[in-house]
């Protein structure tokens, strides 16, 4: 009887064993299903001493200087670009970028409403070269005849707009945000819903009502951006339109800034 007991004993203890070891297995299996959740957000590392930021999407070679208590956040998706604005001796404007080189970052990627890869596009027209995540439309190459259609496609890395702003830590205002982003500025903005109130000013490029430069998107001043706007608390300051061609910037300013 005694050795039927050890028997079971060592039986029980066994499927023990085993009921802990699966346990574990379907612990780790179901660890590596469910990807980790980061609780905190990633903050950009801000320079010490930073009060206020300007963003500016679509920066190209030149973006605007920084405020004098802060830094300018630019965007760029061409690298080489990217890279003489980021201020490369020798370059356009070179005076003025040097002196604010400190307080430049500019980033080698497009924004959009959505982060990831995308194709961006180059061509040339008679105004010089463009770029956009959208080929040129019919109407476009009306007003901006292209010289040379999609002479140079690429791949670049795309960053959502509420990424961007969440980016951005609440210790620091942003002043400024301004972006020429060809025909992806309602697009991008709109999708970060109110995060746009993060901004005490907006300088957008808006196309009029039935103008759609880009295939992707219309950019439309009145049936998009002004409605949108108004919701989010700003007031238009100006819109001005370029002489015999159907885009040009807005001003707003929040309300309550």
């Amino acid at each position: 009887m005694l050795k039927s007991f050890k028997t079971t004993v060592v039986y029980v203890g066994f499927a023990l064993i085993v009921g802990i070891l699966f346990g574990i297995g379907i612990s780790n299996k179901r660890n590596i299903d469910k990807p980790s959740v980061f609780k905190h957000k990633h903050y950009l590392d801000i320079p010490e001493g930073t009060k206020t930021i300007k963003i500016n999407i679509g920066s190209s070679y030149d973006p605007p200087p920084p405020p004098p208590d802060g830094i300018i956040i630019a965007f760029e998706p061409t690298v080489t670009t990217a890279a003489e604005a980021q201020v490369i001796p020798g370059t356009t404007c070179c005076a003025q970028k040097t002196k604010y080189k400190e307080k430049t970052y500019v980033i080698p990627a497009a924004v959009s409403n959505y982060t990831g890869m995308t194709t961006f596009y180059r061509d040339k027209s008679r105004w010089g070269d463009s770029s956009s995540l959208s080929k040129v439309s019919k109407q476009g190459n009306e007003y901006f005849p292209i010289l040379k259609d999609v002479f140079s496609v690429s791949y670049v890395p795309v960053i959502s707009f509420s990424e961007v702003m969440d980016s951005i830590g609440q210790h620091v205002d942003i002043i400024e945000l301004k972006t020429d982003m060809q025909g992806f500025d309602f697009h991008a903005v709109s999708s970060g819903g109110n995060r746009i109130r993060r901004a005490k000013k907006v300088i957008a490029e808006v196309y009029k009502e039935g103008f759609r430069e880009y295939e992707a998107h219309a950019n439309c001043f009145e049936t998009e951006w002004k409605p949108f706007m108004n919701k989010m608390g700003f007031r238009l300051v100006s819109v001005y339109f370029y002489p015999n061609v159907p885009e040009g910037d807005a001003i707003w300013e929040r309300i309550d800034a």
